[in-house]
């Protein structure tokens, strides 16, 4: 660290700055993700209208497993 009290002064400005000039990127990177958010929400979501109205068939249920099943009764008789 320099002795010079204007080094000093010049290495605080210079830190402050710097300081400064990042939190600004911070914030136009922040503001640039929550664009592209905003992009892609509202592009899935004309995509799904223009399916719709296009009259295709939904798909809510494709994790839908339809199995068949018997019960089995273990009661022991006494």
């Amino acid at each position: 660290m320099p002795e010079s009290p204007i080094a000093r002064f010049g290495l605080a400005l210079v830190g402050l700055l710097l300081l400064v000039l990042s939190f600004f990127v911070g914030i136009v990177f922040l503001a640039v993700g929550a664009g592209l958010a905003v992009l892609g929400g509202v592009a899935l979501s004309v995509r799904r209208w223009w399916l719709r109205r296009k009259g295709e068939p939904r798909h809510d249920d494709e994790d839908l497993v339809e199995v068949e099943y018997r019960v089995v009764d273990r009661r022991r008789d006494p």
